[in-house]
C-alpha cells in the first residue's frame, strides 16, 4: 500500500504539472493571438484602390447568410446604390435561428425549445426590415430564403438531394418553418438552395452581386459563396467573376465582403474615424481589395442600422460595433483555369515536376491559433490540373504531414453529376475515396480521382485534427 504522504506528493505532482501544462498553453496562445492581432493592425494604412459607385439602372443583388451580414458589410453600398436610383434587393440565405446563446438571452430559457428558435428567427426578419429600411430599402425588396442556420454547409457538402434532407439541429425542421419563405415550406437540401438563388438571378437580372468572401471562417458564409458562385458561372460566362463593374463585358460582376476571420477587425469596438483594412493573412493572395469610403451621413445612417439588431447587440456588441466605420471593404477574385498537365508530370504517383504548376489556391501561413499538430495542419496551397481521364490534386502544407491529421480535398462539377460533394481524405498515411490514386512525400499530398465531365469544377480543401476544422482553403471555381 503506497504511504499517505506518498499518494498527497504524487496528487500534488500531478495537479500542478496539469496547471502548468494549461498555463503553458495558454501563454503559447496569447502570444499567436497578440501576433495575429499586431499582424492585423498592421496593414490598418495599407493603400486600398476605391471602389467603384452604383449608378441608375445598375441592379444590385446583395446576399447575407444571416440578418445582420448585410449591415456589416455593405450598408454603405446599398445605401449608396438607392440614393443613386439602382434597383437594391436583399436576400436573406437563413433567419439566423440557430443561435443558443442569443435565444437563450432572449427568452432567458437555459434550454430553449424549437419553437423559441422559430420565434428568434422571426424576431430577426423584423430586425432586419428596419435595419434596411434605415439604408432606404423597402419591404418589398428583402427576400427571406429561410434555410438553416449553420446548416449552410452542409447542404452544400453532404445533404443536396431532397431525399436525403438536413434536419436543422435548432428548429428539427428538414423544410423551411417560415411562412414567408421564398420558396414556401423549401426543402433543406443544396439542390434547393441552388435552385432558389438561380430563380432570384434569372429574374432578377443582376448587373452587381455582393456575398460573402470565401474564406470567412463562418461555415455559413463560405457556403454562400459557393452557392451563388455556382448559380453565376451557369447563368453568365465565369470569366465574370471578380470582374468590376462597367469595365466587364459580361452582364454580372461580383463584390466579396468579410465579416468573420478570426481577431479580425482591428481593434475590436467602435472606431467611427479608422478605416477597415483587410487581414493581414488574405493580402498578397488572390484577393484584390477595394474600398468604399462613406460619407458622414451614410456612418450614422450604418450606425442605426446596426441598433436595430438588439437580439445581437445583447450578444456580441463589441464584434458588431466594429464595422461601424468610414469605409467597407470589398473584394474581387476572379476564376482560374483547369489547367492540362504539364508535360512530364505523372498523374498517378510522386512526381516533384508537380510544385512548378501554378498555384490554384493560395492560403496564408500561420493564420490560425497552434494545435498540437503545429504547421503539419497549416495548408499552403492547393494545385489542379488534368488530363484526359483524371483531375489531380497536389495540396501542401507548411510542414510535413502528421499521422494524427486528416486532410481532405473536395471537389464538385455539375450538380447533376453526383448527389453530394465528393471528397479524398488522407488519414493515418492512406486515402480513402472510389478509383483515387494517392502518394505523399513530406509536405506534400498527390492525389488524382477521375475528371467529372463538366464544363468547371469547384475545388476546396482542409484539415482537421480530433475532429475540428484546423484550417480550409477558400473554395474555387475552375474553368475546365
Amino acid at each position: 500500500m503506497v504511504p499517505i504522504a506518498i499518494r498527497r506528493w504524487w496528487g500534488t505532482a500531478v495537479i500542478t504539472a496539469i496547471l502548468v501544462g494549461l498555463a503553458g498553453f495558454g501563454i503559447v496562445l496569447s502570444v499567436s493571438a497578440f501576433r495575429i492581432y499586431r499582424q492585423n493592425a498592421g496593414v490598418d494604412t495599407h493603400e486600398l484602390r476605391n471602389w467603384p459607385e452604383s449608378l441608375r439602372g445598375d441592379r444590385i443583388l446583395v446576399f447575407a447568410p444571416h440578418c445582420d451580414d448585410e449591415t456589416l458589410g455593405v450598408s454603405g453600398v446599398i445605401q449608396r446604390a438607392v440614393r443613386a436610383g439602382a434597383d437594391v434587393r436583399v436576400v436573406f440565405m437563413t433567419n439566423g435561428d440557430g443561435f443558443p446563446y442569443a435565444v437563450q438571452r432572449q427568452y432567458r430559457r437555459l434550454r430553449p425549445r424549437p419553437a423559441d428558435y422559430i420565434r428568434f428567427g422571426k424576431v430577426r426578419q423584423r430586425e432586419a426590415v428596419a435595419a434596411l429600411h434605415t439604408m432606404g430599402v423597402r419591404p418589398e425588396q428583402i427576400v427571406f430564403l429561410g434555410y438553416p442556420d449553420r446548416g449552410l454547409a452542409e447542404l452544400w457538402l453532404n445533404h443536396w438531394n431532397p431525399w436525403n434532407a438536413y434536419v436543422s439541429f435548432s428548429t428539427g425542421h428538414s423544410r423551411s418553418p417560415y411562412e414567408d419563405s421564398y420558396t414556401p415550406q423549401a426543402v433543406y437540401c443544396g439542390r434547393s438552395v441552388l435552385s432558389d438563388v438561380q430563380r432570384l438571378f434569372r429574374d432578377f437580372q443582376p448587373t452587381v452581386v455582393y456575398c460573402p468572401h470565401p474564406s470567412d471562417n463562418h461555415s455559413d458564409h463560405w457556403a454562400t459563396y459557393t452557392f451563388v458562385t455556382l448559380a453565376v458561372s451557369g447563368q453568365y460566362n465565369p470569366g465574370a467573376l471578380g470582374a468590376i463593374p462597367r469595365q466587364s463585358p459580361y452582364p454580372c460582376a461580383v463584390g466579396l465582403y468579410l465579416v468573420h476571420r478570426g481577431d479580425w477587425p482591428v481593434p475590436q469596438g467602435e472606431h467611427v474615424s479608422r478605416d477597415l483594412a483587410p487581414p493581414s493573412s488574405l493580402l498578397g493572395l488572390d484577393t484584390t481589395w477595394s474600398r468604399f469610403q462613406l460619407t458622414d451621413e451614410e456612418v450614422d445612417a450604418k450606425r442605426r442600422a446596426i441598433a436595430c439588431y438588439r437580439s445581437q447587440l445583447r450578444v456580441m456588441k463589441r464584434f458588431l460595433t466594429s464595422f461601424h466605420r468610414r469605409a467597407e471593404l470589398i473584394g474581387t477574385r476572379g476564376t482560374a483555369e483547369l489547367r492540362e498537365a504539364p508535360a512530364g508530370i505523372v498523374v498517378d504517383g510522386f512526381d516533384r515536376d508537380w510544385q512548378n504548376l501554378p498555384v490554384s489556391i493560395p492560403d496564408p501561413r500561420e493564420d490560425s491559433l497552434p494545435v498540437d499538430v503545429g504547421g503539419s495542419a497549416d495548408i499552403t496551397s492547393l494545385r489542379a490540373c488534368r488530363d484526359n481521364k483524371r483531375l489531380c490534386f497536389l495540396l501542401t502544407t507548411r510542414k510535413p504531414l502528421n499521422k494524427a491529421v486528416a486532410y481532405r480535398i473536395y471537389w464538385r462539377g455539375d450538380p447533376d453529376d453526383t448527389g453530394k460533394t465528393r471528397s479524398i481524405t488522407l488519414k493515418n498515411r492512406k486515402a480513402t475515396a472510389a478509383n483515387a490514386i494517392s502518394d505523399q512525400e513530406g509536405a506534400v499530398w498527390e492525389a488524382s480521382v477521375p475528371l467529372p465531365d463538366t464544363p468547371y469544377v469547384f475545388i476546396g480543401a482542409d484539415t482537421r485534427y480530433r475532429g475540428y476544422v484546423v484550417d480550409k482553403v477558400g473554395w474555387k471555381l475552375l474553368v475546365n
